[in-house]
C-alpha cells in the first residue's frame, strides 16, 4: 500500500481490523459519526489506544451543533458536514495532518 492509498470500511467492526492490518500506514481517520456497529467516536477511541498518533476527521450528515448538543462529539474536534465539497476535503484533510 502508497502512502498515499486510502482504505475503506463498511461498518465500524471492519473498519478497527483494516485499521489493525494496517496500523503502520495510516496516518489519519476520515470516519463517518453514525456508522453500522461501531460509532465513529468509539472506532477513534479504539484506534488512539493501538496508535495515538493518527489524526481524525469526522464527518456527518447532521450538523455540528446537533452532533454537539447530542454528546456525539468533543468541542475541540474536527468535523465536516456532508454532503462535502472535495476541495474543501482536501483543506480539512491538511489542516488535521498538519494540527
Amino acid at each position: 500500500m502508497s502512502s498515499r492509498s486510502a482504505l475503506d470500511a463498511v461498518d465500524g467492526e471492519v473498519a478497527l481490523r483494516t485499521f489493525a492490518d494496517h496500523r503502520n500506514a495510516v496516518h489519519l481517520q476520515l470516519t463517518d459519526v453514525i456508522m453500522p456497529k461501531k460509532n465513529g467516536r468509539d472506532i477513534a477511541g479504539e484506534i488512539k489506544k493501538l496508535k495515538p498518533s493518527v489524526k481524525v476527521l469526522f464527518m456527518s450528515g447532521c450538523t455540528a451543533d446537533i452532533i454537539r448538543a447530542r454528546s456525539m462529539l468533543d468541542a475541540e474536534v474536527f468535523f465536516l458536514s456532508k454532503p462535502i465539497i472535495p476541495d474543501q476535503l482536501l483543506v480539512n484533510v491538511r489542516q488535521v495532518l498538519n494540527a
